[in-house]
């Protein structure tokens, strides 16, 4: 999702935060560096946290069908 972010808006997305279910790995800092955030292991669900902001940032030829559509999913 981040690398597919960071091919859409840009090299500089990153989102707020990630928290994973799974205990922590041993390499932590591989994490952090991957995602640009602080990463949290053993939260209670999945979670990729992004800024309201990066919704509403343009795509270079983006399609305005799929960017609702997009808009729409993150809204829910």
């Amino acid at each position: 999702m981040v690398t597919l972010s960071r091919l859409s808006v840009g090299p500089l997305f990153a989102p707020s935060a990630v928290e994973f279910s799974f205990p922590p790995p041993r390499q932590l800092d591989m994490y952090e560096a991957l995602f640009g955030c602080p990463v949290r292991f053993g939260a209670a669900v999945n979670r990729l946290v992004i800024d309201p902001a990066w919704a509403r940032t343009r795509m270079p030829g983006r399609d305005p069908v799929s960017y609702a559509s997009t808009l729409e999913m993150l809204d829910a």
